[in-house]
């Protein structure tokens, strides 16, 4: 084993680990309207690989609970008193025809209490105009919860709601979270709104407006204020996750290039994308091309554009067109691109000749021209090369094809044998380059066993500490001790990178070839500066 070959596979590893850093909730500011934020530079230097700080995904609570669908707010946190009122308002035609059973709430609380009081009311319609009326409201939670501090979800589960909580299509339903004899007034976390009633967030299923904050039980009414927290909920009549789906966004097309970049983001649930279909020029129907595709966590325009480092190969081959004019990439070709709620992926598809139909569009850059319960598909562009480069887009564009995907996350589905009991192939290695792309094989050759035993004993592999340091920028309040901060970094850098390390495949592969394993993670805090706030 080279020096050189440690590098490139700690370097895989890093970035499978940032593939899966998910933001979830955000490590963001939490402060009262009096204090200031401090946008820390921490040097996070870890042996053999690191990353930045990645909280638990989006479809999972922090004490491991599963949920089918989950809307979140913000955690931004920058305002904060002893209540919170909000509307939950359900899609007038939700397509899935589904009542919805509200499974729980998570909240953000700015101490950390273990035996927490909180109360919750519920009303049948908007609570604009009944924020001082407790007798329009009905009592939901009067229970202790463990209050998890700033920038954690504390859970409110349905096993304290006194009845169940079901919205039909068309309902509004609204919420007051309330927080008795706290220590601190400005323990419950908001942050100031623009309007009130407004949609602050949304999915297919259920949208959360901006609301009111209350200084006093059912008294001191600020407005507009957006509650932080997370609504978790189910559709009454669940769909088995490894039903495979597909968002057909197939059209006649009128422009070819080479290739196409485009945006994914799905709505309240992650999913597991298993395959797609290019709209090649009918012309090359019943004969055989060239295709690779790439993907990357956030959108295409962040660094997707100039630097073709950004991507992460996820098929590279050779598939026969379809007589009309399709090429469906294999499934045993793809890799699995897992998309945690509320994410933008993006893609990079290209053939090595100028035949990929994609249709021009007066939508703006980045708008959605097709969706379904689960994805949105937006505008990208035409890339006018092979490989792209930093001149050869144009637009805006409509990628025409289809994606296939099941719910839920892949790498659960990986270590009990496969993704949905299909067998997947050993991933391809390579970046987008000049040369025409190379078929790679389903499975590795094993090397045949000397025919004469030797009587040497083997060489033991030297033990080689490689340091791998990340800047990460922390915003948070100004009350967190440093040391707090550099901790909490580095806990999360190394449960991120273990957890990667062990359920990840293809970092899994690399670590067993190369006997990788992380030895330590450190965090210091580096520069510090002040951002200003109201």
């Amino acid at each position: 084993m080279t020096r050189i070959d440690r590098r490139r596979s700690i370097r895989m590893i890093e970035r499978r680990v940032e593939e899966h850093a998910a933001f979830d909730g955000g490590v963001t500011g939490n402060n009262t309207e009096e204090s200031g934020e401090y946008l820390e530079h921490i040097e996070d230097s870890a042996s053999t690989s690191t990353s930045s700080v990645a909280p638990p995904s989006a479809g999972t609570s922090f004490d491991g609970r599963n949920t089918e669908h989950e809307l979140m707010t913000t955690f931004e946190g920058s305002n904060g008193s002893l209540g919170a009122m909000f509307d939950v308002v359900t899609k007038p035609k939700d397509s899935s025809g589904s009542p919805i059973i509200l499974d729980g709430l998570d909240i953000h609380v700015s101490e950390k209490n273990p035996d927490c009081d909180v109360v919750v009311y519920v009303r049948s319609g908007t609570h604009v105009g009944f924020e001082t009326k407790q007798s329009a409201w009905e009592l939901l939670v009067s229970g202790k919860v463990d209050c998890r501090g700033y920038m954690r979800r504390t859970k409110i589960p349905a096993d304290l709601f006194q009845r169940q909580i079901q919205l039909n299509p068309g309902d509004v339903m609204g919420f007051y979270v309330h927080l008795p004899q706290q220590v601190a007034e400005n323990t419950l976390r908001y942050t100031n709104g623009n309007e009130l009633g407004g949609t602050f967030s949304e999915d297919a299923h259920l949208s959360i407006m901006e609301g009111s904050g209350l200084g006093s039980f059912f008294d001191k009414v600020y407005q507009p204020r957006i509650w932080n927290g997370i609504v978790h909920y189910t559709l009454q009549q669940a769909r088995n996750e490894c039903t495979e789906l597909s968002l057909d966004a197939r059209s006649s097309g009128d422009v070819a290039a080479y290739g196409n970049m485009f945006d994914l983001r799905t709505a309240s649930q992650s999913i597991t994308m298993t395959g797609l279909d290019l709209h090649v020029d009918a012309r090359y129907a019943l004969t055989f091309v060239d295709y690779e595709v790439f993907t990357k966590r956030d959108t295409f325009r962040l660094h997707g554009q100039a630097d073709m480092g950004a991507w992460f190969p996820s098929a590279v081959g050779t598939a026969l067109v379809s007589s009309e004019g399709y090429l469906s990439v294999p499934t045993a070709s793809f890799i699995p691109v897992s998309i945690p709620p509320g994410t933008i992926q993006g893609f990079y598809v290209t053939l090595s000749s100028p035949n990929m139909i994609s249709r021009s569009t007066t939508k703006l850059a980045n708008q959605i021209y097709d969706l379904n319960d689960d994805l949105e598909l937006r505008v990208g562009v035409s890339v006018d090369s092979y490989p792209a480069s930093s001149d050869s887009y144009f637009g805006p564009m409509e990628w025409s094809g289809a994606i296939q995907y099941v719910r839920g996350n892949s790498v659960g589905l990986f270590l009990s044998g496969g993704l949905c009991n299909e067998v997947t192939t050993t991933p391809p290695s390579k970046k987008p380059t000049t040369s025409r792309p190379t078929k790679y094989p389903t499975s590795i050759p094993t090397p045949q066993p000397s025919p004469q035993p030797t009587t040497s004993s083997p060489t033991p592999t030297p033990l080689v500490d490689t340091t791998v340091s990340y800047l990460v920028y922390v915003q948070h309040s100004k009350a967190w001790p440093k040391g707090v901060v550099a901790d909490s970094v580095a806990l999360a850098v190394e449960e991120t990178i273990t957890k990667v390390m062990a359920m990840d495949r293809v970092v899994t592969k690399f670590s067993e070839d190369f006997a990788l394993k992380l030895k330590d993670v450190t965090a210091s805090i580096g520069l510090e500066s002040e951002v200003g706030c109201k």
